[in-house]
């Protein structure tokens, strides 16, 4: 699937499905996909300054040699900004990737609806 299809998918999912609550789901999804629970993390919250204070994290951590991933939600302008890698958009391609192989599994292990 390529990024403007699953950007379509996805539209298409929210709109004829709604959403779905609670963390179970995405526990159930991290899990078949591999996904580790124990990673570092800096969870950024609050009303005001949220994307300022991220990229400052973020900085601070790449200039201590840290890898940083970052999602961000939701999207101001190009849904590609909603994921990061060490400050850099993902890729039309990348996103497509992830986005296909996450809904392969929730398909193969019934977790999330399909469109």
């Amino acid at each position: 699937m390529d990024y403007e299809n699953a950007k379509r998918y996805l539209k298409e999912l929210e709109q004829n499905k709604g959403m779905v609550f609670g963390l179970e789901t995405m526990d159930r999804l991290l899990s078949h996909l591999g996904v580790k629970k124990n990673f570092k993390s800096v969870h950024i919250a609050g009303t005001n300054g949220k994307g300022s204070l991220c990229n400052f994290v973020t900085e601070i951590l790449i200039a201590s040699s840290f890898k940083t991933g970052t999602y961000t939600s939701p999207a101001v302008g190009d849904e590609l900004e909603i994921i990061k890698v060490n400050g850099e958009n993902i890729s039309k391609e990348e996103y497509a990737k992830i986005f296909t192989h996450a809904i392969d599994v929730s398909k193969e292990n019934g977790i999330f609806p399909t469109a």
